[in-house]
């Protein structure tokens, strides 16, 4: 094998399907349940903060976008019920904190409008990372 050849794929894109592989069969619970799906953009130098999510997601002006700490995320999605979505849970956190710095949740929406994307991301090697997912909040 040869060991100067590049993989087909990022590190950043790898881990996303990884983090999704992990939760598949696992909906977001809201209003409505929506699958996570796979998230991961280039990103150049510097924090991982509202601006920089707009830019690699493309997420317009008219959008309002909130970041937090990933803590009360994790800490929510614990022990809600006993079809193993506390395992997923406790697996997702494990492998994104192993492999990610600055884990942030971020929600996206607008005035007045129930739908919000939700991202679960951080920061890998060579990229950004994570989940996002949609909620519905009446």
């Amino acid at each position: 094998m040869n060991s100067s050849r590049t993989l087909p794929w990022p590190v950043h894109t790898r881990l996303a399907f990884a983090y999704s592989a992990v939760m598949r069969g696992v909906n977001h619970v809201s209003e409505s349940d929506f699958p996570y799906r796979p998230f991961h953009a280039a990103h150049g130098t510097g924090p991982l903060d509202a601006e920089i999510l707009r830019r690699v997601a493309g997420i317009g002006r008219r959008y309002r976008i909130e970041m937090g700490p990933v803590d009360d995320f994790f800490s929510q999605q614990g022990g809600l019920d006993d079809d193993g979505r506390h395992i997923a849970f406790a697996t997702l956190e494990a492998v994104m904190r192993a492999t990610l710095h600055e884990i942030r949740i971020a929600r996206v929406g607008r005035n007045q409008t129930p739908r919000v994307r939700t991202f679960v991301l951080g920061i890998a090697a060579d990229g950004l990372a994570g989940l996002r997912t949609l909620a519905i909040e009446t």
